[in-house]
């Protein structure tokens, strides 16, 4: 009993040190994401970044974050219906003066994987506060009622059932 119990405590302290980590960025592996990539911009009001390399323009903040840093108001959670959506209706008002944004689909988020890093593997300057994950508008190949998402904290995409409450970066071509 002690020793599933000393388990038990273990698992508790490994996962919340995971969660808790700090970034981690392996030198050994080349930095195609530092800052100089990235031009931050205020368009109506709004935080966007233009990838100087992808040539996409990005929502700085997850939705329903803003401000620096990102730390007003609060990342809102969808399912990703909802997240088309959202993206509908952010266009239909004009975010940040333009009405051609869109989920990302799996290639073009996986442009913002920082390869060398991870916890997070994004360049948290540029994108500071970033949910561990984000969906895209790419539909599994293998799995009915999936969609491919972004895992932020580690860097690698995965499918998820199209129920579960994920976070939206929209993206439109620059």
């Amino acid at each position: 009993m002690n020793a599933l119990l000393n388990r038990a405590c273990l698992m508790t302290l490994f996962i919340a040190s995971n969660i808790s980590a700090q970034q981690v960025c392996k030198d050994y592996i080349d930095d195609n994401w530092s800052n100089s990539r990235y031009i931050i911009q205020n368009n109506s009001g709004e935080t966007t970044v233009i990838d100087t390399q992808s040539k996409l323009m990005w929502q700085q903040c997850a939705y329903g974050l803003s401000g620096v840093n990102c730390v007003d108001g609060l990342a809102i959670s969808f399912s990703w219906d909802q997240a088309l959506n959202v993206v509908t209706t952010q266009n239909n008002i004009g975010y940040a003066g333009f009405n051609d944004w869109r989920l990302p689909n799996i290639k073009e988020i996986l442009t913002l994987s920082a390869r060398n890093c991870y916890f997070p593997a994004l360049n948290k300057t540029i994108f500071p506060n970033a949910p561990q994950y984000m969906w895209t508008s790419t539909p599994s190949d293998m799995t009915a009622n999936e969609s491919w998402v972004m895992d932020f904290r580690t860097g690698y995409d995965e499918t998820q059932p199209r129920v579960n409450l994920l976070h939206v970066f929209m993206v439109r071509n620059q």
